[in-house]
């Protein structure tokens, strides 16, 4: 996993560094770590290379809050966490879809509850899922886009943001191969990417493309279960 650190504070640049090779150590995680002192000299390299940049606000020339609009405007989705001292701009973090705000002076443990809750995004990120499709052609869907899979009389439908493909499989197979990336079964029929849950009424999942699926009662207690704690990992602020 690539991590950017923009900072010009040298010692502040220094301890966040610390801190992820700690946290590196302690997860039994591999990091790549590349530091940026500011924010121009990190939009001058191709952010598509990094999966998480820490952003301080205070920087001289361009802003960091002036970064991460830039970052947007290039439809980019490298997750950011913000590191700065000027907390008043926390709600504005919202409108750059921050993922964290870690207020200044921090230390290793505010540093890791972020950590945790960002990896189980982060894991899915650029993570692809290949299906040999009906017409016996091979797709690779990326699973963070894998809204649902869906099985129709020993068919799959893979439902993702794009479009939806199908193939002659087991949604068993599936379900080993995704309960790790955030996927949990709501009755035999689907298998659902908890990222793209809004909500369970009744005997229902609603999804944030509109679709409601069935949730059956035997798994229903489940399926919640492993909502709430992909909720509580993914909390961010």
């Amino acid at each position: 996993m690539n991590i950017a650190i923009v900072e010009d504070d040298q010692n502040t640049q220094d301890e966040l560094k610390q801190h992820l090779l700690h946290f590196c150590k302690e997860h039994k995680l591999s990091f790549d770590i590349e530091c940026f002192s500011d924010a121009q000299s990190f939009l001058n390299r191709p952010a598509s290379l990094f999966s998480l940049v820490f952003l301080d606000i205070d920087l001289p020339g361009i802003s960091g809050m002036k970064a991460a609009v830039k970052l947007r405007e290039q439809k980019n989705d490298i997750m950011i966490i913000f590191v700065t001292s000027l907390a008043q701009y926390a709600l504005k973090g919202y409108k750059v879809q921050a993922f964290d705000f870690i207020v200044k002076p921090f230390n290793y443990y505010s540093l890791e509850m972020s950590l945790n809750r960002a990896l189980p995004t982060l894991k899915t990120k650029g993570k692809t899922l290949v299906i040999a499709q009906t017409d016996r052609t091979k797709k690779l869907i990326n699973i963070e886009d894998l809204i649902y899979i869906e099985v129709i009389n020993h068919t799959l439908y893979f439902h993702s943001t794009k479009e939806t493909y199908s193939s002659i499989d087991t949604l068993d197979r599936y379900h080993k191969e995704l309960s790790a990336d955030n996927f949990a079964l709501c009755n035999r029929c689907y298998l659902v990417n908890l990222h793209f849950v809004t909500g369970i009424k009744a005997n229902e999942v609603i999804l944030s493309n509109g679709h409601k699926l069935t949730i059956s009662r035997y798994k229903k207690q489940a399926f919640i279960d492993s909502l709430n704690l992909y909720l509580s990992q993914e909390d961010a602020f």
